[in-house]
């Protein structure tokens, strides 16, 4: 039976997040050829800082998380990953020594051109499965995304689950 059992009934909405999951180790996965294919070394899971650096730069650790709304330390842990490609540099704010700017290398400036390129493909490549599946998951994405930091599951949750909330202080 080759039927995942998590597609069936109210399972199928409980197991969004494997889902989502799954789609995006997927789509990670089967861009990879296309990365060897225009000479990109960076890894895919890289490849949003990369490319903020590169539209953006010079900025900070900081300024990344932010403004792709990753967490720190995932932010750091793909900084450090780019540096040990050689791809950015670290260097002093020249306006405040107690900030930290990345910058891209030569290298660096060449594989964000290969990027902007391969991201392009991409992006037709992925109107094409949206047109097969009848959504711009995309955008479903991104909505779902808003729609959860104005209102987070947990919230949902209570709201709809009658039980009250946990009061820490209390147990």
């Amino acid at each position: 039976m080759n039927r995942d059992f998590m597609s069936i009934g109210v399972l199928r909405s409980a197991y969004l997040a494997k889902y989502a999951a799954d789609v995006s180790q997927l789509c990670a996965e089967q861009v990879e050829n296309e990365y060897q294919r225009r000479g990109l070394v960076i890894p895919v899971y890289a490849s949003s800082t990369l490319h903020y650096l590169g539209e953006k730069g010079p900025v900070s650790v900081a300024d990344i998380s932010n403004d792709l709304q990753t967490a720190h330390q995932v932010t750091t842990q793909r900084v450090k990953k780019l540096e040990e490609l050689r791809l950015i540099r670290r260097a002093r704010d020249r306006d405040d020594a107690r900030r930290v700017l990345l910058h891209l290398t030569a290298k660096g400036r060449d594989q964000f051109e290969k990027l902007k390129a391969c991201m392009a493909a991409a992006a037709r490549a992925y109107e094409d499965l949206f047109e097969d599946i009848g959504i711009d998951l995309a955008d479903a994405l991104c909505r779902a995304a808003r729609a959860l930091r104005r209102r987070s599951l947990d919230e949902r949750l209570l709201e709809l689950s009658g039980v009250e909330p946990i009061d820490a202080d209390a147990a």
